[in-house]
């Protein structure tokens, strides 16, 4: 069925698709998780919101949700942790890559392909660079 949408897709312009996403999701159980308090480069996003939060906010459980962009907008990435309640939970933390803005020159597949490379680019250093420096050893 999919090569089949594949060669329905061959034939469509670009136009036709609003954005092109990929998401990785990882689930990962709270305590193999390390203390965000405890990681240098979060030090600074602490102490700027320990600027008015009250100490007792910042030790519970807490997210984080970014988006990124380049200057055109023509691809964002957001990243986000939802929250939890317990080393029983797991924190689903996830990563998307979103194609905002499709090449004209390529049909709606190889810009899917061109995506697909990027998003395999950008989800491998997401393991090895972001959720290897987030998971204990």
């Amino acid at each position: 069925m999919f090569k089949e949408l594949l060669l329905l897709t061959e034939h469509l312009l670009p136009e036709y698709a609003l954005a092109i996403t990929t998401q990785l999701a990882v689930a990962v159980p709270y305590d193999n998780l390390k203390q965000p308090d405890k990681l240098p480069e979060l030090q600074p996003l602490l102490a700027l919101m320990g600027r008015f939060l009250p100490r007792e906010l910042l030790e519970g459980a807490g997210n984080a949700y970014a988006v990124f962009a380049d200057a055109q907008e023509k691809q964002a990435v957001t990243v986000w942790t939802p929250p939890g309640s317990g080393p029983s939970e797991q924190a689903v933390v996830s990563c998307s890559l979103r194609l905002n803005i499709l090449e004209t020159n390529l049909n709606l597949v190889e810009n899917v392909f061109a995506h697909s490379r990027t998003a395999d680019d950008l989800f491998d250093r997401f393991n090895s660079g972001f959720l290897g420096y987030l998971i204990k050893p």
